[in-house]
């Protein structure tokens, strides 16, 4: 699938109203967190005009009702981007009475502010007016599909690119596919070192291109990775980080800040327009870190949009912001004509519509749980009603309740967003918590089951029906069946059945021996020592023989 920009595309142009209502009516929902991210995001953004006063007024309301220190400075501090009426010192006056804590207050602004260096503007006024081709968006088996295909080429595309230089002759390579510029972005980081050399001279031969539409939800996915990775690292020295600490605190010296401004830089390859809509699907779901890696991506995209030339790094520094006041943020007298085309052709892509448009697409439908279950104790059964794409975030969820011994069954369903389905787990064997409703209202909709076998359980496979109808007629939609295997344990791994087998064979030996030993004692009285010794000589070998047979039993043990 292609999303291209509608009527105008220019680079330079101004985001349509109807992708900024889409942030703006996240606002509503979201958790104080993503909130912050939503305003820092909008201001990087070229509004138009009416976007720009429901943003003035979002940021108002969220300063008078914040009570937190650190949210209000950076508040105030995304109000500095505004490039209409937003008076600082009035705001802070406003909010805070004591004068000690309004300059306290304003150090603070200030020391968020100065982390951008707005001293390097680097944009293309050529670049800015060229048409912007958009997006592919690949569903996962497409991905998979693709990927498939091209793992052969990787190794040798970034051998290439790794030993070419920018002074020789372009090395002989293609690199307009998308599928492929990601798993070169996937090869770079791998054992955990970013092979920055590669990706920089990767991003040069991308720069030569003007038509190169990059594989959205490939690249996103990398990017959320490196937010992921970042949260792992900085976490363990300053804990758990919030607000705008991914925006603001990456490192211009550090490998991951560098990945995801290079990834960002390749998706601001293919506009604006349209972006905010293809990413909506992470927007507004219900997983927080996505949400702001989402939010994040259209922040760096939108920086690097006007930057024709690559982003290097290994001595080079975070993209500058673009200031919306700047007169090049908006070129209103180079697209003047075209934006006014626009703005009467443009399609309005609202919050509403875009919910509809996911409202046609089917959910898939995961069940994961242990490979073994054991009687005597519960085990979790985790259902997943999600979109394909989100299959790896299914995995992951399941190793976390699960662990990372288990099995998992998918399948297809007919189920749409905003359903609201009554889900059943059901076997004889095997009894299951309480049957859960739940409105299919996000791209990833967690259940979560607990089943316990039955004491007249017999260990061996089972068979487990998971029922989904509608919650108010009862009517089934959908029921699969998947296998489980029942064993029991004695303790820890070890089965009672193999057990309760090693012990008779133990209790069978014994009393073998102590027969044999009578017996010999017995001979010893009656016949004497010659005669024992004879017999304690048959008796080892029928015990021999004996034992043999014991050991080549076969124990069959669920």
């Amino acid at each position: 699938m292609i999303i291209e920009p509608k009527k105008l595309s220019a680079r330079g142009a101004r985001v349509d109203i109807g992708e900024v209502n889409i942030l703006l009516n996240l606002v509503k929902e979201s958790s104080p967190n993503v909130r912050l991210n939503i305003l820092d995001t909008l201001t990087h953004l070229p509004l138009p005009e009416q976007g720009w006063d429901k943003v003035i007024e979002l940021l108002s309301q969220e300063l008078g009702d914040t009570t937190s220190y650190e949210d209000k400075a950076q508040l105030l501090e995304i109000g500095i981007w505004i490039p209409y009426e937003f008076n600082l010192e009035s705001e802070v006056v406003r909010i805070e009475k004591k004068p000690i804590v309004q300059k306290r207050l304003l150090d603070e602004v200030k020391r968020i502010h100065n982390r951008y260096n707005n001293d390097y503007i680097d944009y293309d006024h050529n670049w800015a007016v060229s048409q912007a081709p958009g997006f592919v968006l690949f569903s996962e088996s497409e991905l998979k599909t693709q990927k498939s295909l091209l793992l052969p080429e990787i190794s040798k595309t970034a051998s290439k690119l790794l030993n070419w230089w920018s002074n020789e002759r372009s090395p002989d390579i293609a690199i307009d596919n998308p599928v492929l510029i990601t798993l070169l972005f996937e090869f770079a980081a791998k054992d955990n070192y970013y092979e920055v050399l590669m990706i920089n001279n990767l991003l040069k031969q991308l720069a030569r291109l003007e038509n190169f539409r990059p594989d959205l939800n490939g690249l996103f996915e990398e990017y959320h990775q490196c937010v992921t990775d970042w949260i792992r690292e900085t976490s363990s020295y300053y804990g758990k980080q919030s607000a705008r600490w991914f925006q603001l605190y990456r490192d211009d010296e550090h490998s991951i800040s560098w990945r995801s401004w290079q990834i960002a830089w390749t998706i601001s390859r293919g506009g604006l327009r349209g972006l905010i809509s293809a990413l909506a699907i992470y927007l507004t779901g219900k997983d927080e870190t996505r949400q702001i890696a989402a939010l994040a991506l259209i922040s760096d995209s939108a920086d690097y949009a006007l930057q024709k030339r690559a982003a290097e790094f290994g001595g080079g520094i975070r993209p500058p912001r673009l200031d919306p006041n700047l007169a090049h943020r908006f070129w209103l007298s180079d697209v003047k004509v075209n934006e006014q085309t626009a703005d009467n052709l443009q399609v309005n892509i609202d919050l509403k519509q875009l919910l509809t448009d996911i409202g046609k697409r089917y959910f898939k439908i995961s069940i994961g749980h242990p490979k073994l279950i054991s009687k005597r104790y519960e085990a979790p059964f985790v259902v997943q009603l999600y979109f394909e794409e989100l299959a790896d975030d299914v995995k992951k969820k399941i190793e976390e309740i699960v662990g990372e011994n288990f099995a998992e069954s998918i399948y297809n369903t007919e189920l749409k967003f905003g359903q609201v389905v009554k889900i059943k787990l059901f076997s004889p064997d095997i009894t299951f918590s309480e049957p859960i409703v739940k409105k299919l209202d996000s791209s990833l909709n967690t259940m979560i089951f607990l089943g316990k076998p039955l004491d007249t359980c017999q260990p061996c496979i089972h068979k487990i029906v998971i029922s989904i109808t509608d919650n108010k007629t009862g009517i089934e939609y959908q029921a699969e069946t998947i296998s489980v295997k029942v064993v029991d344990f004695a303790f820890d791994h070890v089965s009672r059945p193999l057990l309760s087998k090693v012990s008779t064979v133990i209790l069978g030996a014994s009393s073998f021996v102590m027969f044999i030993l009578t017996l010999l004692a017995q001979i010893d009285k009656t016949l004497g020592y010659t005669s024992g010794t004879a017999a304690f000589v048959l008796g080892t070998v029928v015990f021999a023989n004996f034992y043999k047979f014991y050991q080549r039993i076969h124990i069959n043990t669920p």
